[in-house]
């Protein structure tokens, strides 16, 4: 479940860093990095939670590398897609 109120502690984090830039793009740099972070808390957090063992995957996302359970529907779906990649190659 997505912690409420770490995620409030981090717009807010990000709300301080914004006010504090000076130019158009230092503003959307900082705003890019720290969405992307929140962004991939956010989706990793609603994948749910990882084992402690060593049942667990590394994955490139599209807000960078998460740690999902291997028995995870969403891995599942990565593995039918790498299928079709390697298909299409051939």
């Amino acid at each position: 479940m997505i912690n409420r109120a770490s995620l409030l502690e981090k717009i807010a984090s990000l709300e301080k860093a914004l006010a504090e830039q000076k130019n158009g793009y230092d503003y959307e740099k900082t705003f890019d990095e720290h969405w992307q972070a929140i962004s991939r808390e956010v989706f990793e957090e609603s994948l749910g939670p990882v084992s402690k063992d060593r049942n667990k995957k590394s994955l490139q996302s599209k807000y960078g590398w998460i740690t999902v359970s291997k028995d995870h529907r969403y891995c599942h779906c990565l593995k039918a897609l790498a299928k079709v990649h390697i298909c299409r190659k051939e």
